[in-house]
């Protein structure tokens, strides 16, 4: 069983833009407490929570074609 004082901070990253998505993650990565899982849209997001179920989430608020605040109704009830 994993020591909960030695386990990562799992980060879950929304975001459509490629570059930021990129650089933010390296940044986060780059903290040695932290881990990120970064998603381009909802569905994908889901299926990475899911998987591997985040500690927090960093959401692009103007998402197109979806309602950020249904996304995070959507993922808190995962």
């Amino acid at each position: 069983m994993e020591d909960p004082k030695m386990s990562k901070i799992r980060v879950l990253f929304i975001e459509e833009n490629r570059l930021l998505r990129i650089d933010v993650a390296k940044m986060l990565n780059a903290e040695e407490d932290i881990s990120v899982v970064s998603a381009t849209g909802s569905g994908e997001a889901f299926v990475k929570a899911r998987k591997t179920p985040p500690n927090v989430v960093l959401l692009d608020l103007s998402l197109k074609h979806q309602n950020t605040l249904t996304v995070v109704s959507s993922l808190k009830e995962e």
